[in-house]
């Protein structure tokens, strides 16, 4: 009668008390009616959470941030690089640097994953955007990937030729990885 009676109601997900009533055996509706109130208010809770959670995994995953991720993962995940990279829409792209840096990581991706290109419609968004700017490695690894593709078309002499210009950039760049490449 004049006890505090708290519980989980099954139908409801939720757990209610009625610290704020008197117990009223006859009137089980009031308890119902706290229960799905709080239901509401922790629905709206987690409609708001949900709200802002999308909102900061949306700036803070920008597309920049899943391309590092991607490149981060080329070595050690390739699958895994070559599946986040197609997962990005190419109208998501939106400036001429990131064109050529996921044209560059979509190559790598393919061709870690013994994926054979012969055809240069991937590589050459990347090899207009780094033969004028960029830094060394990239321009390295573009050369470096646009031989490979030139090598699958049986491109030998432009092959041989890219594959050179990957070896002058990858000197000048002072890094063994891309040295090594």
């Amino acid at each position: 009668p004049n006890a505090i009676v708290a519980g989980r109601d099954a139908r409801y997900n939720c757990i209610w008390s009625d610290a704020y009533l008197l117990y009223d055996v006859e009137n089980s509706y009031n308890q119902s009616y706290i229960c799905i109130s709080k239901l509401e208010n922790c629905m709206i809770k987690y409609i708001w959470l949900f709200i802002v959670l999308s909102c900061l995994t949306g700036c803070h995953m920008r597309l920049d941030n899943r391309l590092d991720d991607a490149e981060s993962m080329l070595n050690d995940q390739p699958d895994s690089a070559l599946f986040m990279l197609r997962s990005i829409s190419e109208d998501d792209l939106s400036s001429p640097a990131q064109k050529a840096r996921y044209s560059l990581l979509m190559s790598m991706a393919l061709d870690k994953n013994y994926i054979d290109v012969a055809s240069d419609s991937i590589i050459s968004a990347a090899a207009k955007f780094y033969e004028k700017r960029g830094a060394k490695q990239d321009k390295a690894k573009m050369f470096f990937y646009l031989g490979r593709t030139q090598y699958n078309a049986e491109d030998y002499s432009h092959a041989l030729i890219s594959f050179d210009r990957a070896a002058s950039y990858a000197e000048k760049a002072d890094d063994i990885f891309v040295t090594a490449m």
